[in-house]
């Protein structure tokens, strides 16, 4: 699978606003994947929203972190478990893949150009300033991705949008 054709862009993560592109995203895409991992043990209860009547609860529980080059997390619901990967891809950006049932069931380039995150698919072709299909918020309690651009998430992904978010 091929990254979006544009390079990612991450925010400075010691916060002095500067913009940083491929080939220098090392320290940023390690932290990233660092911060998630911190993340699901900081707050581990989310929901699927809007299934149905209800949303669906979902625990998260870090299984492995190798500090700045992976995080590995079990997502566990009625549904069944999921394990969600994050770590630095070649191109730049970081890499997030989740497998259930024992097939890949998600993959996604993140880069943190602005406040909040994008997730982009496989391939994406659209430009530098596009709206991105996928986005997390900015303290990464939240999550939205398009089940047009990753129909294997359809079927939990009522009104076209697979929406998640920590649970407060």
């Amino acid at each position: 699978m091929l990254p979006p054709r544009r390079k990612p862009f991450f925010s400075d993560s010691t916060g002095t606003g500067a913009e940083i592109t491929a080939p220098h995203t090392a320290d940023e895409m390690g932290w990233l994947v660092d911060n998630l991992a911190g993340d699901a043990r900081w707050f581990p209860d989310w929901r699927l929203e809007g299934r149905a009547a209800q949303d669906i609860p979902v625990r998260l529980e870090v299984i492995e972190h190798d500090g700045g080059r992976l995080t590995r997390i079990r997502a566990a619901t009625v549904l069944g478990e999921a394990e969600i990967v994050a770590a630095p891809d070649p191109s730049g950006w970081v890499l997030i893949t989740a497998r259930a049932g024992g097939a890949e069931v998600f993959r996604a380039f993140m880069d943190h150009p602005y406040e909040e995150y994008e997730l982009w698919p496989s391939g994406s072709r659209a430009p530098q300033h596009a709206e991105p299909p996928g986005r997390m918020g900015k303290k990464r309690t939240w999550i939205s991705l398009s089940a047009t651009l990753w129909p294997e998430l359809s079927r939990l992904a009522p009104g076209g949008h697979f929406n998640a978010s920590v649970v407060e």
